[in-house]
């Protein structure tokens, strides 16, 4: 009963451990991201909108909205920003006229390119302080852990 205990113990710490790093890692990101991005004169949101779009084509606000987690209202503030600063436009949907669909602008596509290119620099200096057996543990490890949490997406 006692091995027992204290595997469980041990398995606890591992996890407290690992979700600690993983929080730290994350807001240490999410911190340089948005230092970088002030160099485009975008916010996080405003990038993460504009990634998500590049991603899909196009989108409607619903579809937006529900990507990035977000009301209704308040992603139309940042699609109308982005907008205004000619880096998205809206359009009615071929097929539906009621249905307004959003996408990026030649501006748009070439500033997201800009920001992607000088974020994969920023992760290649640190990706390249890894040995490289590091690299492939590491992605190896992070698959596996991503495929984890999918797995029990629902769970929350």
């Amino acid at each position: 009963m006692d091995a027992q205990k204290n595997g469980d113990h041990a398995r606890q710490d591992e996890a407290r451990a690992l979700e600690e790093t993983l929080l730290r890692h994350s807001m240490r990101t999410m911190r340089r991201l948005a230092q970088e991005l002030m160099a485009f004169d975008l916010t996080g949101t405003q990038y993460m909108t504009m990634a998500i779009i590049k991603r899909r084509g196009s989108c409607t606000m619903s579809e937006l909205a529900e990507a990035m987690m977000h009301v209704s209202p308040t992603m139309t503030g940042i699609v109308s920003r982005l907008v205004g600063g000619g880096l998205l436009k809206r359009e009615r949907d071929r097929t539906d006229r009621r249905v307004l669909r959003v996408s990026l602008t030649g501006q748009g596509e070439k500033l997201l390119e800009a920001v992607e290119r000088h974020r994969h620099e920023r992760f290649l200096e640190i990706f390249d302080r890894l040995p490289p057996g590091d690299r492939a543990e590491m992605l190896r490890l992070m698959k596996l852990y991503a495929q984890a949490a999918d797995a029990g997406a629902n769970d929350f």
